[in-house]
Parts: C-alpha cells; structure tokens; sequence
C-alpha cells in the first residue's frame, strides 16, 4: 500500500496452485471446477487478488511452495464436489512461507475469501431450501403459514451468519492516506540515519582529526578545551541534521510523502526542535565509542554496527510491542527512541504537551548526562593524544 498504491496491477496478486482431484465429478449445482473459476476471477481495489496455476499432483505443487514459486497452494480432494452440494466439503490449504509478509497476506487473503464464499454458498442453499419448504407450506394449509416461514428463513439464516459486523478503520488524520503514511516512515528513517550517521560521526570525530593530521595543527591555536569539544560535536550534528534534510526533501519531492506539520501549532515547533536533541543524543553516544576506535574507518564501522543493532531493538524502525518482553525493557529506556516516540506523539497521533512532558524531562537529562560524559571522554582522549605526540602544548 505504501511503495505500490492500491489499484495498480501489481499491489497485491497471489500465486495460488490447485491440485484437483476431484476434477471429472458432476454435482447438481455446484462443482470444484466452478469454485476454482470463482477463485481465479476474485478482486480486490480493481486488480485480480489470485493468479490460479493448475498442479497434477501434490508432490509437484509442494515442490513450488518451498522453492517460493507460488505463495499457497489447495489440494482437493475426491467427493468435493458432491459433499459441498449436499453437505459439507473439505480441502488442504498450503501456505508458504518464501517471506513473512507473503505468508501473513496470503493467509488473511485466503481466509477472507472461504469465509465470504461459504457465507454466499450457505445463502444458495438456504434460498433453495425456503422454496421447497414454503410450496410445502402453502399445499399442507398450516395455519400462520407466513409467519412461520419468516421464522423459519430468519433462522436458517442465522444459522449461515450468527452475527454481522461492520468495520470501521479509526485512524489519526496523519496516518489516513498514502502520502501521510509516507510521512510518518520520514520520521523512522530519520531515526534509522540519526542512529547510523550519528554513531558514525561521533565515534569518528577526533579519530579523523588525527588521521588527517589536523588535530596537531588546532591544538597549536589558542582554543580551549571547551571550545574544541563544542566545535567537534557540533559539526558531527550538523552532517546528522543535513541528512536528515535530504531524506525528507527527497521523501516529499520524489516519493509525495506529507508531513503533518501545522506552523500554527506550538507542538509542532517543539516537536521540529526535538530533531538537533535526537542528532545530539546519537553523536554524543557515538562520541562514548570513540576510544574504542583505532581508526576512522574502524570507528564508522562499529557507529555502524551498534546502530544496526539499535535499529531492531529501539522500536524506531517498528512499534517497540512487537520485540520480546526482555527487548521492550531496552527500547523503554533507549534516549533515541523517547525522542522519536515524543515527535511521533505529536505530530501523528496529536497528542497534548502534559503526554508529552515525562518523555521531555527524560530526554533533556539523557542529554545532559551524555553530554557531561563526552566532556569527560573527550578531555581523556585529548589529554592522552598530547601527552604522546604534543607533550609541548599545554591544555
């Protein structure tokens, strides 16, 4: 729905494999023959949900299923078409499993459909039992012949469909169509970026400086230590804040992605703020793992590696209630995710700032701490940096 819209011929079509075993039966009114024709002319938005591939035998069909040629495969069996005539039929439903989301679309597909086929059999057949049963009435003389038709219909009925539900889908406005879902994936994928670049960036801010040979060059100024700390973290957040600009202009350029941005609404602009707190939050880790790096290539790669990590296990790529019990623990208490749960809280589900509040007042001590440790990291490494190669500057 998101990458392919919905009307387009290739948004959703299963492969569906039929073994019919039962295909020379004859049956009064109904055949596999006519359930596979109904199979096989099935839509939904205006495009063909099921492309029906006809098998000999179980085996060959099988065979399909666990190489990803088809997404599910039915086997019927002899007597089907009689039994589904008279009575009750059964068949074997295959699914496969080349890839989760296929296995959980056909799934639901195929589900969907037996239940509104039996649902439109049972009335054929109810409507053809109340034709016999009310000539039956009229020629015995039962008294109330009327009523007790409209009883007997109105159960018999029942009995196809006990209870009748109507669905509604109640969705915030941000989520409502395709161009804002886009919008609110800007926001993971900005996070997805924050967590990558901005472990990247941090673990490799004074590494590069020495490789580059720029560092010796900076301590001969007179800059003090803040001032050079502050100068490194800031320009490690603004590569993080440039590439967060570039995803969503070519979101909403490229992809017709929609923000649900209001410039009215305060929130809003404390939400847009909250994005130079997320690229400090992700340097400053970032900044944490740089005396574990030796080099800037070996420092992007472990920024890279501890966000990929960071990715699944955050809840900022997906919801944090589907990770096991132990995992949602660790996205609870992740600063990158409260920031991005917070923008999400109020620009997709337009949530008030007293919801917001106790994920604000974790987020500005979250950034305090880390701050206050990349301080002392950086005064380490500096210090160890002078100690070995410039013994002549004093800090």
């Amino acid at each position: 729905y998101v990458f392919i819209p919905m009307g387009s011929p290739a948004a959703l079509k299963l492969s569906i494999g039929v073994v019919d075993y039962d295909v020379n039966a004859s049956a009064e009114w109904f055949s596999s023959r006519m359930f596979i024709e109904v199979l096989n002319a099935t839509s939904y938005e205006g495009s063909r949900l099921f492309e029906v591939k006809i098998y000999s035998d179980e085996d060959t069909l099988r065979d399909d299923l666990l190489k990803g040629r088809i997404d599910a495969g039915l086997i019927i069996p002899r007597g089907f078409s009689a039994n589904a005539s008279t009575g009750s039929a059964e068949f074997k439903v295959l699914i496969g499993g080349r890839d989760q989301y296929r296995e959980s679309v056909a799934y639901v597909a195929i589900a969907m459909f037996l239940s509104e086929f039996n649902k439109q059999a049972g009335l054929y057949k109810v409507n053809a039992s109340l034709s016999y049963i009310e000539a039956g009435l009229k020629q015995s003389g039962v008294p109330n012949a009327d009523h007790l038709k409209n009883f007997i219909e109105n159960f018999m009925r029942g009995l196809i469909s006990t209870v009748n539900a109507s669905y509604e889908s109640v969705k915030p406005e941000a989520l409502a169509d395709r161009p804002r879902i886009l919008g609110w994936l800007l926001l993971s994928a900005i996070g997805v970026m924050f967590l990558y670049t901005g472990f990247s960036q941090g673990a490799a801010v004074l590494v590069s400086e020495k490789e580059r040979g720029s560092l010796n060059r900076i301590l001969a100024y007179p800059v003090s230590e803040g001032e050079l700390i502050a100068g490194a973290i800031l320009s490690a957040i603004a590569i993080v804040l440039l590439s967060a600009a570039i995803i969503v202009l070519f979101g909403v350029a490229a992809l017709g992605a929609k923000l649900a941005f209001n410039p009215f609404n305060p929130l809003h602009w404390l939400a847009v703020s909250l994005l130079p707190v997320g690229a400090l939050i992700s340097t400053g880790i970032g900044v944490l793992l740089s005396p574990l790096a030796k080099t800037s290539r070996g420092a992007e790669g472990l920024g890279i590696v501890l966000g990929l990590i960071l990715t699944f296990l955050t809840g900022i790529w997906f919801p944090a209630e589907m990770l096991p019990a132990p995992l949602q623990i660790l996205a609870k208490v992740s600063p990158p995710t409260w920031v991005f749960d917070t923008i999400r809280s109020i620009l997709v589900y337009s949530r008030g700032f007293s919801e917001v509040a106790p994920n604000l007042v974790n987020i500005a001590i979250a950034s305090a701490v880390i701050l206050l440790a990349d301080i002392a990291v950086f005064k380490h490494v500096l210090r160890k940096y002078v100690e070995e190669v410039c013994p002549s500057i004093q800090l």
